[in-house]
C-alpha cells in the first residue's frame, strides 16, 4: 500500500491552519453550504499537494524543504502552479474559494455520480468523496503522470475514486449516466458527449473562457442555463499531456450573469462559443 511521507500528516497546526482557511472562504460568502464546509474542513489539501511552483520566478516549494512556507500557501485562497516543463505550466491548483462556489453551483444530491475532469492534484476528487462517498465519483484528466499521483494520494486518504487517463471532452461512458458533470479546466466549448452521457435534469458546471456556466440538461442534445457571477482563469482542457499554457495567477473575479441556452445541434445566438457539434473539438 502506498505511503504518504511525514509532510502529509493531519497535525493540529494543519487542522488548525485548515479551519482558519475554511472561515475565511465562510466570511467571504464562497462556501454557504454546511456539507461543504464540513468537507473542505475535512479534506487535507497539503496531503494532495507535496510541492508548487511560486508564480514569479517558478522557485520550487517542497514540503520537506520550505515547509512552513509551502503549508502556508497550501491553506490559503491561492492558485498554486503544481506541474511545469521547461517552457510552461501544465497543471495547477484552484483556488479553494473558487473551487467552492463551483461545487455549490453543482447542487450535488448525496445519491448523485459526478464526472470531474481535470484531475489535477485530486484534491476537487477528495472534496467530492468526501461529500458523496467515492463510488460516486469519476474524475479524469489526460496526464497519466498527474491520475497515478492522485489517486495513490487519495488512496492514502481513504478515497478511492475511479481515476481515468482520458480526454475529458469524450467523458467516461462506463459510468454513465451522470448527474453532474464538474470541469476545472477552461473550454471553449461544451462536448456533445457530456450531454449523451447525462441524465436528463443533469446539470454541468464548467468554466468557458473566464466566466463559470452552470447549464441543466434537458436530453442529449439540449442544455440551458446562465453565466454565474463568479468567474476566472483555469487551465485550458488539454489534448496532449504536453500541452500548457503561459503562467496566470488565477482568482475568482465578479461579472455579470447572464441566461445561455445549449442545443449540439444549433448555436445559442447570446453565446455561440458554448457550443459544440463535436465532442472532441475543444
Amino acid at each position: 500500500m502506498y505511503r504518504l511521507g511525514s509532510w502529509a500528516s493531519d497535525t493540529e497546526e494543519t487542522r488548525r491552519l485548515r479551519e482558519r482557511m475554511v472561515a475565511a472562504l465562510v466570511q467571504a460568502g464562497d462556501i454557504t453550504d454546511e456539507r461543504w464546509r464540513h468537507a473542505f474542513a475535512t479534506a487535507p489539501r497539503h496531503a494532495l499537494i507535496p510541492r508548487y511552483y511560486r508564480s514569479d520566478h517558478y522557485h520550487e516549494v517542497e514540503a520537506t524543504i520550505d515547509h512552513s512556507m509551502w503549508l502556508q500557501s497550501v491553506y490559503s485562497d491561492e492558485t498554486l502552479i503544481t506541474q511545469k516543463t521547461a517552457r510552461t505550466v501544465t497543471s495547477s491548483g484552484t483556488m479553494p474559494g473558487l473551487l467552492a462556489l463551483m461545487l455549490q453551483a453543482l447542487d450535488v444530491r448525496d445519491h448523485h455520480r459526478v464526472c470531474q475532469v481535470g484531475t489535477g492534484t485530486g484534491y476537487t476528487a477528495g472534496l467530492l468523496c468526501e461529500r458523496l462517498g467515492s463510488a460516486g465519483v469519476t474524475t479524469l484528466d489526460i496526464d497519466s503522470s498527474l491520475v497515478q499521483a492522485a489517486s495513490k494520494r487519495l488512496a492514502a486518504l481513504g478515497y478511492y475514486p475511479t481515476a481515468i487517463t482520458a480526454h475529458g471532452a469524450h467523458g467516461y461512458p462506463p459510468n454513465a449516466p451522470y448527474d453532474r458533470f464538474l470541469a476545472t479546466c477552461a473550454l471553449r466549448r461544451i462536448p456533445s458527449a457530456w450531454l449523451a452521457q447525462a441524465r436528463p435534469g443533469a446539470r454541468i458546471v464548467a468554466p468557458i473562457a473566464t466566466g463559470l456556466i452552470a447549464l441543466d440538461v434537458r436530453d442529449a442534445h439540449h442544455a440551458t442555463g446562465r453565466f454565474l457571477a463568479a468567474g476566472g482563469y483555469f487551465m485550458p482542457l488539454r489534448d496532449s499531456p504536453d500541452d500548457g499554457t503561459a503562467p496566470v495567477t488565477g482568482g475568482a473575479k465578479r461579472s455579470t450573469s447572464s441566461t445561455c441556452a445549449f442545443s449540439s445541434r444549433s448555436p445559442c445566438p447570446r453565446c455561440p462559443s458554448v457550443n459544440t457539434a463535436r465532442p472532441s473539438t475543444i
